[in-house]
């Protein structure tokens, strides 16, 4: 399985943006998205001659945050994610950033796992943070310390 990466910016977005719209129950709207592709944010972008997936970050002195990640729904469970990941955490650690942090639906348990497996840590329950066809639902969030 050998993937490419690239940044995401303004010319390159709208594969992205599509994998978001079909990734997502209540996506961004365009221009929300390609907002968050002008600095202090940064975007990965991961294809392997289609799209795959992307990771949006925003990083503020030495603490990236990861704002969006998604991967194809057919893409999924074949290991890009970890791949993606991976790729964004040593942007991170490229850029001089310490930590990683990260908001993720307590219903996500896929995704949970993996930022587990990267050594990503759980420090606080943000109750009824998102919406969700049946109302509200919980935010964890995560942090690494990538020192």
């Amino acid at each position: 399985m050998t993937a490419q990466f690239c940044s995401i910016s303004l010319d390159n977005y709208r594969a992205a943006y599509s994998i978001h719209q079909g990734s997502h129950l209540f996506p961004w709207s365009e221009k929300a998205f390609a907002d968050c592709l002008t600095p202090p944010y940064f975007g990965i972008y991961i294809h392997d001659g289609k799209p795959i997936g992307y990771a949006i970050g925003m990083q503020v002195l030495d603490e990236v945050t990861l704002m969006d990640v998604a991967i194809q729904p057919e893409a999924r469970g074949k290991s890009w994610g970890t791949q993606l990941l991976k790729q964004f955490v040593h942007v991170s650690k490229s850029s001089k950033a310490a930590k990683i942090w990260l908001e993720v639906r307590a219903s996500n348990i896929a995704a949970i796992h993996l930022y587990k497996r990267f050594g990503f840590e759980v420090v606080e329950t943000r109750l009824n943070y998102y919406q969700s066809l049946d109302g509200k639902e919980d935010a964890l969030i995560m942090v690494l310390d990538i020192q």
